[in-house]
């Protein structure tokens, strides 16, 4: 309070108070000075702590979408089993395993990427080869999932059938798994110029189904491959992944 001649006491006058970004508050009246001499309103403090306390928006992140960690943050298995035995590769039991290519990706992928198939078999019979990489993903409302991909190697000769690979995105959602991508491709005998070799694209997945939500998302990939007794018959081809993210 100001004290007034004859000894009455009057109200201080309405001052306006600036907050820490510049916003100029309402005229609030003078309650507290802090050692600076600088005066506050608690209404005043409230609204500038209000500002910066705002809650923040929970970010999409796919961990080691790159791969430039190898398979970390990843669950990564590979099931081999035999042709025509009633087994797929949404069923079949998965071994982990950390083995990736070496090879490096090009444009639009980039440095290391992952190898969705696995490695071939040698062992007598006719065979389905599959991997499988997944991990839990939160899915903030606007985002959609985007990853490169390949289907098949650029070859230079083959004495073998060469054997389809396939490439499929699911996203399992509360026990519910549901396939957003399903592609096919093969090996391309390409190294003398003769046809175009597989490249890496671009893709786009839709996700608004998922906005808000915390689910699994798994890329499957899958091929074959055919051995005699004494040698190949047909020999797999392969698809390679990389840069899958949200955005």
């Amino acid at each position: 309070m100001v004290k007034k001649a004859g000894g009455d006491f009057a109200p201080p006058p309405a001052v306006h108070v600036i907050d820490c970004n510049g916003i100029l508050l309402a005229g609030r009246r003078i309650v507290r000075l802090d050692k600076g001499g600088t005066m506050h309103h608690p209404f005043a403090l409230t609204i500038a702590l209000a500002v910066a306390v705002a809650p923040f928006e929970a970010q999409a992140q796919v961990a080691n979408g790159t791969f430039a960690s190898g398979f970390a943050s990843w669950t990564v298995g590979d099931a081999v089993f035999a042709q025509g035995g009633g087994t797929d590769c949404s069923s079949a039991p998965y071994t982990a395993t950390t083995k990736n290519t070496s090879k490096k990706g090009t444009a639009p992928a980039s440095g290391t990427v992952a190898q969705a198939t696995p490695f071939i078999s040698y062992a007598p019979g006719a065979w389905t080869l599959c991997r499988q990489l997944e991990q839990m993903v939160y899915v903030p409302v606007g985002k959609q999932l985007k990853f490169s991909a390949k289907l098949g190697e650029g070859i230079y000769a083959s004495q073998y059938q060469i054997e389809p690979v396939g490439l499929s995105v699911h996203v399992i959602d509360n026990g519910q798994a549901t396939m957003l991508f399903s592609q096919a491709g093969h090996n391309i005998v390409c190294g003398n110029g003769e046809f175009p070799c597989p490249i890496y694209r671009a893709q786009t997945l839709d996700m608004s189904p998922y906005w808000g939500k915390t689910v699994r998302l798994v890329i499957r990939g899958n091929t074959g491959v055919r051995n005699g007794q004494t040698g190949g018959i047909s020999e797999p081809s392969y698809a390679f992944v990389d840069d899958v993210r949200l955005e």
